[in-house]
């Protein structure tokens, strides 16, 4: 081997430790940051402040500060901080030097800049005198370049005074020393521009040739065009044996192949035989309900069909012409007689209304209440309030009436009350929605206070409890219904 190849080798070693810590310094560079303050402001402190000897006035700020981040976000820093403020009595000017150790939280904001927000602590020297010393600063830093930033800071300093005697009082003067600065932070950052090496470009091998151009297969199958008898389909998954590149054939196109096929000029439809491939299920009444799920394989349902049979027409078990589906009395005939002959049921007495006696009377059944509810119930309630409606409607001279709740005298009376007044507004609130005025009707609840029959027996307990609409004004000039 050659004498001068080990020189060779250490030459190398040097160059590539050389570019390997070049990044790293600048990695170090790039965290270190300079940083000064100036700025001016004044003591917050009554005893600074208001001493007549002392009187201090405006004062100035600078420091110094060398930060290392830690992360983007976050760094810690060392501090020189000197506070002068001139005395307006006449006395010596009052100044604090303090070397500090802190903490900086500083979020970028993009392009921006940052905002910033620090604490430090450290020893205050003024005189002769040395004692603790904080300050908190909150600003923010515009970048001017990529190593310039600069803008406003407030900063809040504070001497602690201490309790040289110990009679828990701070020495030499009774309050901490604090004030109030802003200013300017110019923040001074290197700026590292990475080095860019030329790295020669690997050689590549030689690129291999071309493969050969393969025939066309428009479909994929594998069979090229000249050779496949159908070129634009693939066989899928059962080819025809007798045509190459061919599917077997499916001449109804039901997804079963002719070859298996009973039915092949008939689609098998959603419901097939299961006896016979390739054909529907039977559907003896051709009501498009195959006979294995028709519950009346012989008799197509028509137009109306039973919900309940598949199938089946829909039956009229009464003969009152509305279909069982739909009919509230599937047994028992309509009454045809103009009172809700749509439900298919049989009409009893209607319910009357009367006006007499300065009252609608509600002649029939009463206005019934779920128990201890407000919600009405019962077909014959809402055939009184219907009549009631009309009647209102019919007498426009009836300018406002008042619904009266009552109960029996069974639970509490304060309950009792609560209730028969929701059951008022219930019955008016039905009024209202189907079109009389609001202004026309009042809601009132008496509770058991008024009874109208012995509460010590369960039918006048059933009479007590009601509903009374009461006539309160009438059109002047117009015929006054019956009192």
């Amino acid at each position: 081997m050659p004498r001068h190849a080990p020189v060779a080798n250490i030459a190398r070693w040097v160059v590539a430790i050389t570019l390997v810590a070049q990044p790293a310094r600048a990695q170090v560079r790039d965290r270190f940051a300079a940083r000064f303050e100036l700025g001016a402001g004044s003591m917050l402190s009554t005893v600074q402040r208001n001493d007549d000897a002392r009187d201090f006035g405006v004062g100035l700020h600078g420091g110094l500060r060398l930060a290392w981040s830690l992360t983007d976000a976050l760094a810690v820093q060392a501090s020189l901080s000197n506070w002068v403020f001139p005395s307006r009595g006449g006395g010596e000017a009052g100044w604090v030097f303090a070397p500090m150790l802190g903490v900086r939280f500083e979020p970028s904001l993009g392009s921006v800049g940052q905002a910033f927000l620090d604490g430090n602590l450290g020893l205050g020297m003024t005189g002769d005198e040395r004692a603790l010393q904080v300050d908190v600063g909150v600003g923010f830093e515009f970048v001017v370049s990529p190593s310039l930033s600069v803008g406003p800071v407030l900063r809040y300093g504070q001497t602690v005074q201490p309790d040289t005697r110990g009679d828990g009082q701070p020495e030499p003067y009774p309050d901490d020393a604090r004030y109030l600065l802003g200013g300017l932070s110019i923040s001074l950052r290197t700026a590292v521009e990475p080095e860019v090496q030329e790295i020669e470009a690997p050689r590549l091998p030689a690129q291999p040739p071309s493969p050969p151009v393969l025939a066309r297969d428009t479909d994929g199958d594998g069979v090229p065009d000249s050779e496949d008898l159908c070129p634009t389909v693939a066989p899928g998954e059962r080819p025809d044996g007798y045509r190459r590149g061919c599917p077997v054939r499916d001449r109804d196109q039901d997804g079963v192949s002719d070859d298996r096929d009973i039915c092949v000029d008939v689609v098998q439809g959603p419901e097939a035989d299961p006896m016979r491939p390739g054909c529907p299920a039977p559907d003896s009444d051709r009501d498009g309900v195959a006979d294995h799920a028709d519950a009346c394989p012989e008799v197509a349902p028509g137009a109306i069909a039973d919900p309940t049979r598949p199938g089946c027409p829909d039956g009229d078990r009464d003969g009152d012409g509305y279909t069982d589906s739909r009919d509230r009395c599937p047994a028992q005939a309509e009454t045809f007689n103009n009172l809700t002959d749509e439900d298919g049921c049989p009409e009893v007495q209607a319910p009357t209304v009367e006006i007499r006696s300065g009252m609608i009377e509600l002649q029939g059944n009463p206005v019934n209440f779920v128990p201890a509810s407000d919600r009405i119930i019962g077909r014959r309630s809402f055939e009184i309030l219907d009549a009631l409606v009309s009647v209102l409607r019919a007498h426009t001279e009836i300018t406002r009436v008042d619904i009266h709740g009552h109960t029996d005298d069974r639970g509490d009376r304060a309950t009792n009350l609560e209730l028969s007044a929701r059951r008022a507004r219930a019955v008016r609130a039905y009024l209202v929605g189907h079109g009389i005025a609001p202004e026309r009707v009042e809601a009132h609840g008496f509770g058991p206070d008024r009874p109208i029959a012995d509460n010590a027996r369960s039918e006048g307990r059933a009479t007590n409890r009601r509903v009374e609409v009461h006539i309160v004004t009438v059109l002047p000039g117009a015929a006054t219904p019956p009192r």
